[in-house]
């Protein structure tokens, strides 16, 4: 738009977002690698969660040396006042048809520099971990703050329910109705705009390669960006939860065992700390037993670390 070329239009894009890890920046970054497009000096970023991205560009050799750039979501643009041009808005009903999504370039002086389409895609094994997960027994939602023909559309490939044209904060909310129906929530997130739901969700989870706050705000970090994983996380944690209890009804009974042979069959000291002992030895047994279980289930040279990330702990694997 406004006599910008696309070569313009991928540079400010991607200039403004080199710093960022959302999906979006990532991909429009990726695509001027790929293209080859020099990026300009990013000055200054800042950002209003949802909406989009206001970022401060030092453009050398061209009439204005500085440059204010807005990129973001239909109603950031026009929350600043910048008025969208009929083709553009032919290009967003067309995207709007087939469940992609557009995002909008400007400049602080309210001139619209142009329009990029979005398609989805979908991470690697997403449908394996999909079908794992509902196999184990778990009711899958998409949140987004997409419009709702995109998340429509990629909820209905995979099979789940979604909410779209959902606000950071509304996030929380959902995950609060989600929670008042019965059950915990695991939220699953990689960007900035996930970091009030990972910190409302009873788990959170994240991946490497996500947003640092959706790192730092996580409890559990997938040091692998695979979605498979997720199935594998959820067996390890009920797995542990039943061999805590299996482990609490073995010292417990052994316990008990002593007192009672003490107390009315006159078992001796030597009797007592046969039993004692051997109630020690079939909780370390009983803890024992994932080393080898897990290792026969998985993948010959996988490697495979979990990290939480509001401890010390840190488990790795080979």
């Amino acid at each position: 738009c406004t006599g910008f070329t696309r070569h313009d239009l991928l540079q400010l894009a991607a200039s403004a977002e080199q710093r960022h890890r959302h999906p979006v920046a990532l991909a429009v970054c990726q695509l001027a690698r790929q293209e080859s497009v020099p990026l300009l000096r990013l000055l200054d970023s800042d950002f209003e969660i949802g909406r989009g991205l206001y970022a401060d560009i030092d453009a050398p050799g061209s009439p204005n040396r500085h440059y204010r750039v807005l990129i973001g979501s239909r109603r950031f643009i026009e929350q600043a006042d910048i008025t969208v041009p009929g083709e553009v808005e032919a290009m967003q009903a067309e995207a709007s048809e087939t469940g992609h999504s557009v995002v909008y370039i400007a400049l602080g002086d309210k001139t619209l520099v142009g329009a990029i389409e979005l398609h989805q895609t979908l991470r690697p094994q997403v449908g394996d971990a999909i079908n794992e997960l509902r196999n184990l027994g778990m009711r899958l939602y998409i949140v987004s703050g997409d419009r709702t023909a995109p998340t429509k559309d990629l909820a209905r490939s995979l099979g789940v329910d979604y909410f779209a044209n959902v606000l950071p904060e509304q996030k929380a909310k959902i995950l609060e109705q989600l929670r008042s129906e019965g059950g915990k929530v695991l939220f699953i997130g990689d960007g900035i705009n996930d970091s009030v739901a990972l910190h409302q969700a009873d788990v959170s989870a994240s991946l490497h390669g996500a947003a640092s706050i959706a790192q730092d705000t996580a409890d559990i970090l997938l040091m692998e960006p695979d979605l498979t994983l997720l199935p594998q996380l959820v067996r390890l944690a009920r797995d542990l939860d039943h061999r805590m209890t299996y482990s609490e009804v073995l010292n417990n009974a052994a316990g008990i065992s002593c007192v009672t042979g003490v107390l009315f069959f006159g078992l001796g000291i030597g009797g007592a700390m046969v039993i004692y002992s051997g109630g020690i030895a079939a909780s370390i047994t009983n803890a024992m037993i994932p080393l080898w279980t897990h290792r026969e289930r998985r993948p010959e040279g996988r490697r495979v670390r979990t990290s939480l990330s509001h401890g010390t702990e840190t488990t790795e694997t080979s």
